[in-house]
């Protein structure tokens, strides 16, 4: 995704970048499998989107919606140290 979003829009990507192209790709997929566009039958299939593959965390971090509509996955953090951003491990 990264290199991508920088190849087309000349600005590295960040947080925010991965966090809307995920949260609009997840509204599509959930648009598709409702099949309207009535507010109750889009909502009900934003609950129900399961392993929904993420661009940022760790590789192989997917989205689940648990039962109030949060969206739940891992994210990274990272730190300064020396002058170097490190990437610290995901729990």
């Amino acid at each position: 995704f990264g290199k991508r979003f920088a190849k087309r829009f000349g600005v590295a990507a960040n947080t925010h970048s991965a966090l809307g192209y995920v949260a609009l790709r997840v509204l599509v997929d959930a648009l598709q499998r409702a099949r309207s566009t009535e507010g109750l039958a889009i909502r009900n299939a934003l609950m129900a989107t399961k392993d929904f593959q993420a661009v940022q965390g760790p590789p192989g971090t997917k989205v689940v919606f648990d039962e109030i509509g949060g969206a739940h996955f891992k994210i990274g953090l990272s730190v300064v140290k020396d002058g170097k951003r490190v990437l610290l491990p995901y729990e």
